[in-house]
């Protein structure tokens, strides 16, 4: 079992719901994303699964407008 938590500061009086819902669906993703990456490639590779491709990138702003168009 593996928990990786993130800690989320909101700044300023009382946000509207689309800026913590981009907050939490695009900014936390999109700064976390490289970290997980390399944590998922070791225990693969450790499992022994050395050809793991998981994508170096991924563009959360683009899955939440598709989210949106839904």
């Amino acid at each position: 079992k593996i928990i990786f938590s993130t800690i989320i500061e909101i700044e300023g009086n009382n946000p509207s719901k689309e800026e913590l819902e981009k907050t939490i669906l695009i900014e936390v993703p999109s700064k976390i994303y490289p970290e997980l990456r390399k944590i998922f490639i070791f225990l693969f590779e450790n499992s022994g699964f050395k050809d793991v491709k998981i994508n170096e990138t991924v563009d959360f702003q683009n899955l939440y407008k598709m989210k949106k168009i839904q």
